[in-house]
Formats: structure tokens, sequence, C-alpha cells
């Protein structure tokens, strides 16, 4: 499940937690209701007031939810990796290109080379899991890592 899913779900126990609270409030007073019509009346109105903000927040919580989910397709989710020598006469896979995108396949590939006496660092966009400058096979390796994650 994804991050924004995972937040959605959280947002939904949280509202649950606090309508079975209210709930709970509710059971409370009906298990005293009073003998007389005036306090009857004045309990009535209470709990017309605690329903109405009941599905006040029920409502609030649908919005927050549609939001999330208006967001999701933006969200960064997925990564992918490929390790390699970047340069000729280095060996054990130092240099590295990672991407990270969206469900629409669009983010960024990092590119870290590796050689003996430093490192360098690229970083290019990336819409529709195509590279907005020329990917090299290593960068396109890793974005069609991330596509399968």
């Amino acid at each position: 499940m994804t991050p924004v899913g995972w937040g959605a779900i959280a947002v939904l126990a949280i509202g649950l937690v606090l309508a079975l609270a209210q709930l709970h409030g509710l059971r409370r007073q009906f298990s005293s209701i009073p003998q007389g019509d005036d306090e009857m009346i004045g309990i009535l109105q209470r709990l017309d007031t605690e329903m109405e903000t009941l599905f006040t927040n029920a409502s609030e919580i649908g919005s927050r939810v549609s939001d999330l989910e208006g967001a999701a397709p933006r969200t960064l989710l997925q990564s992918g990796v490929a390790r390699y020598d970047g340069f000729p006469g280095m060996v054990g896979n130092l240099s590295r290109s990672v991407s990270v995108l969206d469900a629409s396949g669009n983010g960024f590939v990092l590119t870290v080379l590796v050689n003996r006496d430093d490192s360098r660092f690229f970083l290019k966009g990336v819409e529709a899991n195509e590279g907005l400058e020329p990917l090299s096979p290593e960068e396109k390796a890793a974005v069609r890592s991330a596509g399968r994650g």
C-alpha cells in the first residue's frame, strides 16, 4: 500500500476513534435518562447538537481523504537503482543511478559516478518515463526498475 493510502487509513482511523468516543458519551447519557420532561428535552437538544458535530467531522474527513487521493498521482512513490562501474578500470560497482518517479513516470534520476580521485553527480528530469535530457543506459535501467516497483 502506498504512503498516501496509509495516510488516508490513518485519517479514517482517527475519525473512527473520535466517533466512537462521542458514541460512548451518548450511551452514558442514555443510561441515566431522567424522569422529568424538561431534563429529557435538554438531553435531546444536546444530543442533536452532538450529532450535528459528528456529521460535520465526518464530512471534513471525507474532504481530506479526497484531497489525499487527488495528491496521490503526483507523489513520488517509485524508485529504482542501477549499480555499475562508471569508469574504465574501476571495479566493485561503486557508481549508482537512482530514479524517483510518481505514478505517471515523472520525477528525476540522480547519478553518482565514482572514480578513484573524485565523484561526479548528475540530476536529470524524467517525464512519462523518458529523460528530459539524454539518459545513459544505466539511467534508463534505473527508470525501468522504478516503473516495475
